[in-house]
């Protein structure tokens, strides 16, 4: 699916051919959800929020990210239960609208 080419490899691409049931593909996708869970879970015994909003790209995978995210959390938390982790309602669109938010106050000031 990417032609040969590592440079049209991206993370829609891996996490689709990880639905398909690439293996390759499965085992980054799964390092990928153990390096995130890692980071969520820190956030989670750190500052205790009671929700971790996820943008970009790969937050529209839905369930097929969020299902094993949240097992792996859980193993890796302090406390017995631990804040949502959610898509970003902006989803990929979540870091430009941020920006020009900050532009928009900063204008204003």
């Amino acid at each position: 699916k990417a032609d040969g080419k590592a440079e049209n490899v991206d993370a829609k691409l891996v996490t689709d051919c990880a639905r398909d049931g690439d293996q390759a593909a499965i085992l980054a996708f799964n390092e990928y959800t153990d390096h995130l869970s890692s980071a969520c879970a820190s956030i989670f015994n750190l500052l205790d929020p009671e929700v971790i909003a996820l943008g970009g790209g790969l937050s529209g995978a839905g369930d097929f990210l969020f299902k094993p995210l949240e097992v792996k959390i859980t193993k890796k938390c302090f406390y017995k239960t631990h804040g949502a982790v959610v898509a970003a309602r902006m989803g990929n669109d979540a870091g430009i609208i941020g920006a020009a938010m900050l532009k928009a106050d900063a204008a204003k000031e």
